[in-house]
């Protein structure tokens, strides 16, 4: 199941891969919150059927991504109401 996945572990954000490399640490917590790397722009997520939505404080989203299983990642998924990046995913640590 994706939210196992998700929890169980942690991440690397790559939140600016085409530009500056920009990147942190994150962590999934049980009760949709942002653990470790949360923000003004990462504060919560949820599950919207298979794609992983990030959002930010004020509710909008942040960005959308779905889990790739050959490269064990969750990769940037284009979704209109995102506020973020392209390109932008999140690996394990």
């Amino acid at each position: 199941m994706l939210k196992d996945i998700l929890i169980g572990r942690q991440w690397i954000f790559h939140f600016s891969p085409s530009g500056n490399n920009g990147r942190k640490n994150m962590t999934f917590l049980p009760d949709g919150s942002i653990g470790e790397g949360r923000n003004e722009n990462e504060y919560r997520w949820v599950f919207e059927g298979d794609q992983l939505a990030i959002y930010r404080r004020n509710g909008d989203v942040q960005n959308s991504f779905r889990y790739n299983a050959s490269s064990d990642r969750f990769e940037y998924l284009p979704d209109g109401r995102a506020q973020g990046f392209k390109d932008q995913y999140i690996q394990p640590r």
